[in-house]
């Protein structure tokens, strides 16, 4: 009972820390963003937005095995894959969820499929990086729909207090914490076998 309470406990952990390190990912890319200042073009603005959106939640959520493996390699290694292939997801997925924002001619529903594809470009990251195909397929699907709940949550709130910043602060935030727990949960659900570590410096680990 015991090794099954530290179980039950390390995927808790698993999805709190993807949460917390999602969230800190969307604020530290929402305070970057600030201080560069605006960009005029759109196309301009997108492909910055991207890449330190990308890299910033990738790349904390990428680090999360290396926390739970107490290893500085695995941390770094995780943060450097999670976040250059983060980068290509956060830009390709703002191009994407710009075009998708047009055909919507805006509203919550366009803001919501526009975050969900960026989202899902995010989401997919670090099962590339690791080079693990169920991973991908995690990533997703919690990517997907952590986009779409960050999106139409950031939208609801930038029409409510006609402020801009601080709804891009909430709204990337709720972003980054979404997509970690949602592809923490998703992996949860859907893993149909996995070993637990009983003894040892690693134990309650699972694999």
């Amino acid at each position: 009972t015991n090794k099954i309470s530290k179980s039950e406990m390390s995927i808790k952990l698993k999805i709190y820390y993807n949460t917390i390190l999602g969230a800190l990912g969307g604020l530290f890319a929402w305070f970057i963003l600030g201080n560069l200042g605006y960009f005029d073009h759109f196309l301009l603005r997108d492909f910055v937005s991207g890449i330190f959106i990308g890299f910033f939640i990738g790349g904390l959520i990428g680090s999360v095995d290396g926390i739970f493996d107490k290893s500085l390699y695995k941390i770094k290694k995780g943060i450097i894959y999670g976040g250059c292939y983060g980068i290509a997801g956060g830009v390709l997925g703002l191009f994407i969820g710009e075009l998708t924002l047009w055909i919507f001619k805006g509203g919550i529903l366009g803001r919501a499929f526009g975050w969900m594809f960026l989202g899902l470009l995010i989401g997919i990251s670090e099962g590339i990086a690791i080079k693990a195909p169920k991973k991908v397929s995690y990533g997703a699907i919690g990517g997907s729909i952590g986009g779409f709940m960050g999106g139409a949550i950031f939208e609801i709130f930038r029409t409510t207090f006609g402020s801009y910043i601080i709804s891009q602060a909430i709204g990337l935030v709720i972003l980054g914490a979404c997509i970690g727990s949602l592809i923490a949960l998703v992996e949860d659900i859907l893993r149909k076998a996995w070993v637990t570590v009983l003894t040892g410096r690693q134990e309650g680990r699972e694999f």
